[in-house]
């Protein structure tokens, strides 16, 4: 009987640890001025990330720029507005807003979206 009450508190905290282990996923530790909510499972969102509203405009152009992680263990990518602004051949930058996914806290990814001409 002790032996079986052993198991299932070691299977508790096996549970518990695995818990707090998603909640803290390495790869979704990206920070930003705006972040909408962080799912458990997963997360698909879109933000500002500037906050000169009165002059925010949308422009002709948009350029975007992405960086992914990896258990935060690889990290790859250019996700600079200065990137963005060059992928998407913007000279004038009215606003910047980004987009951030993360899958598990395993696999997450962070755009930088740049409006302007």
């Amino acid at each position: 009987m002790k032996t079986r009450i052993a198991m299932k508190n070691k299977g508790v905290a096996l549970l518990l640890l695995l818990a707090f282990l998603l909640m803290t996923g390495c790869a979704g530790l990206y920070s930003a001025p705006v972040i909408p909510g962080r799912g458990l499972l997963y997360a698909e969102v879109k933000a500002p990330m500037d906050f000169t509203v009165d002059k925010t405009q949308l422009g002709s152009k948009v350029g975007k720029a992405v960086s992914t992680n990896v258990l935060g263990w690889i990290v790859t990518g250019d996700c600079s507005i200065q990137a963005a602004a060059k992928n998407g051949g913007v000279q004038v930058i009215h606003h910047v807003d980004y987009s951030f996914k993360n899958i598990l806290g395993v696999y997450a990814e962070f755009t930088t979206i740049v409006y302007g001409e």
